[in-house]
């Protein structure tokens, strides 16, 4: 993600010199101080907006996608299949994934009802296939003080393959250090982002679309 964001850099740096000098008709050389200074702050200006908001704009998901950076930013709902509990039971429970995404960072937050929540220590997309993208994270899960009997805060990971293109399921395994595993499936879908599983409750959430049309009418 560094890299697309130092690209990009160079290629809007690059076009607004041109646009400037062809408009004005000046020559860099005359005054390249005074341009370098001009240009660099605005370049500045342009990527710092552009990474943190109109990239994931319908116009422009599409691009993100193709260069590797699928639009996860939001909410998503599913389930947790864990394969044993503090008693050593299997079982399901609804899980809510906060995704807080830029165009070059993104991390992971997860609310339950047991309750508790974890959130992401280290987080990336991968794609360690041309046709494979994957969302990879570390986690620390912590339930509230007062109620961590069966419990205790641990740390573990969790590789969830991107379905689709554009994206429309989260899905993959998680581990722990407790040597606990499971499965989870995200296949709900809200633009808002949550703060509290209180707010992920509350979120209307839907079915992505599996079309660019539909993607772009939907999240215009």
């Amino acid at each position: 993600m560094e890299n697309l964001k130092i690209q990009s850099s160079i290629f809007i740096f690059a076009i607004i010199i041109f646009l400037i000098s062809t408009i004005t008709g000046s020559s860099i050389d005359d005054n390249l101080f005074r341009w370098l200074s001009g240009v660099t702050s605005a370049v500045v200006i342009i990527v710092l907006v552009y990474e943190r908001w109109i990239w994931k704009w319908s116009v422009f998901r599409a691009i993100s996608e193709v260069s590797g950076v699928p639009v996860l930013h939001g909410t998503w709902k599913g389930t947790l299949d864990y394969e044993k509990d503090g008693n050593g039971k299997s079982g399901s429970v609804d899980i809510y994934v906060a995704v807080n995404q830029t165009l070059t960072s993104i991390s992971v937050r997860s609310f339950f009802k047991k309750p508790s929540e974890s959130d992401s220590t280290i987080a990336k997309i991968e794609k360690p296939k041309s046709n494979r993208r994957q969302l990879i994270y570390l986690y620390k899960n912590e339930a509230p003080f007062g109620k961590r009997d069966g419990n205790p805060p641990h740390d573990g990971a969790c590789v969830l393959e991107i379905v689709g293109f554009p994206a429309q399921e989260l899905s993959g395994s998680y581990f722990t250090e407790r040597k606990g595993s499971g499965l989870v499936k995200l296949s709900h879908y809200s633009p808002q982002l949550a703060e509290t599983l209180e707010i992920a409750e509350k979120l209307q959430y839907s079915s992505r679309p599996n079309s660019w049309r539909e993607y772009i009418k939907v999240y215009h």
